[in-house]
């Protein structure tokens, strides 16, 4: 791992995030990640794997906030390196949910976002997106 707990630069040009868990979640850490990944100026894919995201409380108002107010700054970089989003996701339903909500976050960036069931799949599905 690379600066953070939370992303895995060791598959490069594949980013490989864990989404903490919303009781727990760390918006500097991740933003800061998001921003070390942008910095490499180079194309990447980001796998996500949001197990414990889902599985926990939301996250607050405040990080919330920080968060969209990250993308609304790093937007452009970001859809610019941007090839794609591939998330972890087991349960099939939760997969399916995941797969509807952020595509349609997708087509505003002009990325695709994908969903795997294991992490494994997710590289491997990342790495077409290359």
């Amino acid at each position: 791992m690379q600066g953070s707990d939370l992303f895995d630069f060791s598959h490069w040009p594949v980013v490989v995030a864990q989404m903490p868990a919303y009781n727990r979640f760390r918006m500097d850490e991740w933003t800061g990640g998001l921003d070390a990944i942008l910095a490499r100026e180079t194309p990447f894919v980001l796998v996500v794997d949001l197990q414990n995201h889902l599985e926990e409380e939301r996250e607050t108002q405040e990080e919330k906030k920080k968060g969209a107010a990250w993308m609304k700054r790093k937007r452009d970089a970001y859809s610019r390196l941007c090839r794609g989003n591939v998330y972890v996701v087991a349960d099939p339903e939760r997969r399916s949910r995941v797969l509807t909500e952020t595509r349609q976050q997708g087509r505003a960036f002009g990325i695709p976002f994908e969903a795997e069931a294991d992490l494994a799949g997710a590289i491997d599905r990342a790495r077409t997106l290359l």
